[in-house]
């Protein structure tokens, strides 16, 4: 749990959390009130149902961070307010509910050893913060960059644990609250929440937890529940949900939020977890609720929770949000404006490759590059996903140095090409399957006419590759690094030629790859050859894309008219074989190739080499590209307009209609 967030979320987020608890709580009361005057309960029911109006009030920051991760939307905009909004109303309910566990304890207990119990607690917290946390600060600062915590390391901190643990039992303390001021106290970075969730969070997760699942189960008997009860129960447990409900969607449209997110965010602040049931057991094993109460509840959180996870899947689509209507692509972007570009990477050895590509583009200071460097990384023993932002210029020298070596490469690429290129560096954090959403947000932040990606033979890499082509708002370029690119140095400082070859069947893929290697065509150490791939029984198709593929080429042949490093040519071909053959050619002759994703299935040019592809993300001739066989580094191109029809009808009308109606909230936009 990052506390750290809450002084970040702005407003909307506290004024969420705060009614979604407090007006629950309140109208609960008083419908408990009309319910204990109009049936006729036990005294133990009779007593229950404030305890019960207070427990299911309460919004789990952990629940909703588990069923967020289960839906990959943790780094959508819905997802990192639902996360501040149930944080902020967890930490309300957990002051509420501890007062009350005191008063009930000062009624059974004599007011000394009361007193006891709760300075203890004040004695467990500095401990924390005085003895644990600095301890945890030594061992990370003593732990190399990239290794994990020493196996002596691990033992102290999981003998702190029970220490901690037993220390909460002996002083009359839950065992559980040594642990969680621990789990609070520890550094949110890596190395050591990451080797602990390597180390232990398999058997916590595979072991320990269905273990306790079971015997929370084992405890609901449905045989004691009687009718009253149950009605009571259902009553109360409709009343808080719509009113939850009603005290989400009411301050979430009033800041400009569209009705189907909050609607979303509306349900999953009423979604029930594990941690909500423990909660319920503790408030059973303490006998402030019945066992007929408790069997109630967790029933209820089941069926509710199996209702309404699925109702925020129909009604939230993270894509919608990235559909533009303007054209950002490098074939529209303006001849004398600054190009922004996105340039993400995998690993460390995608730095070189990347800066290769980017100082190919040609900068210059009548057409500038403004280059934003994502480097992603899987988040690893931390709730919250993260972005940092590195600050280069108002670091001191020494600062410098410890940033990444990532961010340290771009910005000596910036400072060689000093008002040719501006370059800003982050580092994104996050579960591999909702990475998408960190680089299609910011590339839509920041009007990026393209993102440049590694492709990568990692699976986790290869989703987040195919996700961002699916929801970009702008162009996408797919990067295979191979050859000289792998090793490539500076081109102006060596005196490189790179020899790139766009190959152009047809489509506005092929003519984003056009676009960007005629950019490309006017580097003095670039070496740019054209070849147009043409089917001598071609079919008829679609003659608006024909016309356009024609008036793309013949601009490009009347602006490179006299450049003397570039020539087009043009093969007609019968077959798919005899495409493979040219191919083949093409790489042995090219130290980068520059080729479009989707392509017509239909042309015989590539009809027959649809079966055997493999990387969907690459495209038909990119994934041929890519074999083995070929030694030649590959940039596929999707242009930003083949997707926007895709994701326009993924959102559905439905969707659409109330959207209109609303100007988005926090950095979402919509551009016309």
């Amino acid at each position: 749990m990052d506390l750290s967030t809450l002084t970040k979320c702005g407003k909307l987020p506290y004024i969420i959390g705060i009614s979604a608890f407090v007006f629950p709580l309140s109208i609960g009361f008083a419908a408990s009130v009309l319910l204990r005057n109009t049936f006729a309960f036990t005294k133990d029911i009779y007593d229950t149902l404030p305890v019960v109006v207070s427990l299911e009030s309460t919004t789990s920051f952990h629940a909703i961070l588990v069923w967020l991760t289960d839906l990959n939307l943790l780094n959508s905009e819905l997802g990192r307010l639902a996360l501040s909004s149930s944080l902020i109303c967890g930490i309300i309910s957990w002051a509420f509910l501890m007062a009350l566990g005191i008063r009930h304890d000062m009624s059974r207990i004599q007011a000394g050893t009361e007193l006891q119990t709760q300075l203890s607690k004040l004695v467990l917290l500095i401990l924390t913060l005085a003895l644990f946390r600095p301890i945890l600060f030594y061992m990370r600062r003593n732990t190399p960059e990239g290794e994990p915590l020493k196996e002596s390391y691990i033992v102290v901190i999981t003998l702190l644990v029970f220490g901690s643990a037993f220390f909460g039992e002996v002083t009359g303390n839950h065992y559980f609250l040594g642990p969680i001021f621990m789990g609070m106290a520890t550094p949110d970075r890596p190395p050591i929440g990451s080797t602990l969730q390597e180390r232990v969070g398999c058997f916590l997760w595979l072991v320990l937890m269905p273990c306790n699942i079971i015997s929370i189960g084992r405890k609901v008997d449905v045989f004691i529940i009687t009718q009253h009860t149950l009605i009571a129960g259902e009553i109360l447990s409709f009343v808080i949900t719509f009113v939850k409900l009603i005290a989400v969607l009411i301050p979430s449209l009033y800041h400009k939020m569209p009705f189907l997110d909050a609607l979303s965010l509306a349900f999953l602040m009423n979604c029930k977890g594990l941690f909500d049931i423990q909660a319920f057991d503790r408030a059973r094993r303490a006998n402030v609720i019945t066992d007929e109460s408790f069997g109630i509840m967790v029933l209820q959180s089941i069926v509710h929770t199996a209702i309404l996870i699925p109702l925020v899947k129909a009604c939230y689509s993270p894509s919608r949000r990235y559909v533009a209507y303007n054209r950002r692509t490098i074939q529209h972007s303006e001849q004398h404006s600054e190009l922004r570009m996105l340039a993400c990477v995998h690993d460390h050895e995608d730095v070189s490759a990347i800066t290769c590509i980017l100082e190919a583009s040609n900068p210059s200071r009548s057409h500038p590059l403004c280059i934003y460097v994502m480097h992603l990384k899987e988040l690893v023993g931390r709730t919250l996903p993260f972005v940092i932002k590195h600050d280069y210029k108002n670091l001191s020298s020494f600062k410098q140095n410890k940033i990444s070596h990532v961010a340290n490469a771009f910005h000596q690429y910036a400072d060689q090409n000093e008002g040719q290129v501006k370059v800003q560096c982050l580092t994104a954090n996050a579960p591999y399957a909702s990475m998408d959403d960190d680089v299609c947000s910011f590339a839509l932040e920041k009007d990026c006419s393209a993102i440049i990606i590694p492709s990568s033979e990692k699976p986790q890499a290869r989703v987040v590759n195919q996700n961002v082509l699916e929801k970009a708002p702008c162009s996408v370029g797919i990067l295979v690094i191979r050859g000289m690119l792998k090793d490539c140095r500076s081109i102006i400082s060596t005196g490189v030629i790179i020899k790139v070859c766009v190959v152009f069947l047809g489509g506005p893929d092929d003519r984003e790859a056009l676009s960007y290697g005629e950019r490309m065509a006017h580097h003095p150490n670039v070496r740019l050859t054209v070849l147009r791939l043409a089917a001598e029984d071609q079919p008829i198709g679609d003659m608006i894309e024909k016309r356009m593929d024609m008036n793309l080429i013949n601009f490009f042949m009347v602006k490179n008219m006299d450049n003397h490093h570039t020539v087009f040519k043009e093969e007609l071909l019968g077959e798919a074989m005899e495409t493979v053959r040219v191919l083949k050619n093409v790489a042995k002759s090219s130290d980068l190739v520059l080729v479009g994703r989707k392509h017509d299935i239909d042309s015989p040019l590539i009809g027959a080499l649809s079966m055997w592809s493999e990387m969907d993300e690459l495209g038909v001739i990119g994934d041929l590209l890519a074999s083995p066989e070929f030694e030649t580094s590959v940039l596929v191109m999707q242009q930003q307009a083949s997707v926007v029809e895709k994701m326009v009808k993924s959102a559905g009308s439905f969707s659409n209609l109330f959207n209109s109606k609303s100007k988005g909230f926090g950095k979402e936009r919509l551009h016309s």
